[in-house]
C-alpha cells in the first residue's frame, strides 16, 4: 500500500501526500515525530551512510495518532490500515534530511528488512572504518607544538603546559568510538 501511495503522489486510497518536501506523505511526518521521542532500535548516521530506525508493536498506531492530533488532524482509515497487525515502521533519513518510512505488516517481515539494514551498516562501518582516534592523535600533537610555544612566551615550562593539558583531557574522558547519535538528524 505504501508503494501505491508514494507512486501516485500519496494520493492512492485516501493516503495524502505531503508536497514538496522532507516527507513522501503526511503520515509519515507523523511517523517521523514520533522517532523523535525514540525508537526501539536504530543504525548509522545521516553523515554518512544514512540513519535507520525501527519502531514495531501495538502502540505505535496510537503514537502516530497522537502525533496527528498534536497538529489538530487525524489520520484516515487507510492511513491507520499501514499500521495493521504487528507490524512496523523502518524509517530512514539522509544526510540532506529527506525522510522515508517502510510500512510492515508483519513483525517477520520487519524483522527481516531489518536484519538486512544492520547487515549493511556493519558491512559499511567495517569498510569505512572511523579514523577520528587518529585524526585526534595528529590534532593532540599539533596541540603540544602551540602548547609549546604559549608557555615560553608565558615563561611556563612545557612539561607544566602538557600536565595542565592531560589533567583536562582525563577529566573530559575520552571512551572508545563513539556511537552515532541521532542529535546529527537534520530537523
Amino acid at each position: 500500500m505504501q508503494d501505491e501511495a508514494k507512486n501516485a503522489g500519496g494520493t492512492v486510497q485516501g493516503i495524502r501526500g505531503y508536497g514538496p518536501g522532507k516527507f513522501d506523505t503526511i503520515v509519515d511526518s507523523y511517523v517521523y515525530h514520533v522517532t523523535l521521542e525514540g525508537v526501539d532500535s536504530e543504525v548509522g548516521d545521516v553523515q554518512d551512510m544514512g540513519w535507520f530506525g525501527v519502531m514495531g508493536g501495538k502502540d505505535l498506531l496510537a503514537a502516530v495518532e497522537r502525533a496527528a492530533s498534536e497538529e489538530g488532524d487525524k489520520l484516515t482509515p487507510e492511513e491507520k490500515e499501514l499500521f495493521k497487525d504487528d507490524g512496523g515502521v523502518i524509517v530512514s533519513e539522509d544526510g540532506q534530511g529527506f525522510v522515508s518510512v517502510d510500512y510492515f505488516n508483519t513483525k517477520a517481515e520487519l524483522d527481516q528488512k531489518w536484519s538486512e539494514i544492520e547487515d549493511e551498516a556493519e558491512t559499511f562501518y567495517t569498510d569505512n572504518p572511523d579514523d577520528s582516534d587518529e585524526a585526534l592523535d595528529e590534532l593532540s600533537g599539533e596541540l603540544d607544538k602551540l602548547t609549546e610555544k604559549i608557555s615560553s612566551l608565558n615563561g611556563e615550562s612545557m612539561c607544566e603546559a602538557k600536565k595542565s593539558r592531560r589533567a583536562k583531557k582525563n577529566k573530559r574522558g575520552r571512551k572508545g568510538k563513539p556511537s552515532p547519535r541521532r542529535g546529527k538528524r537534520k530537523h
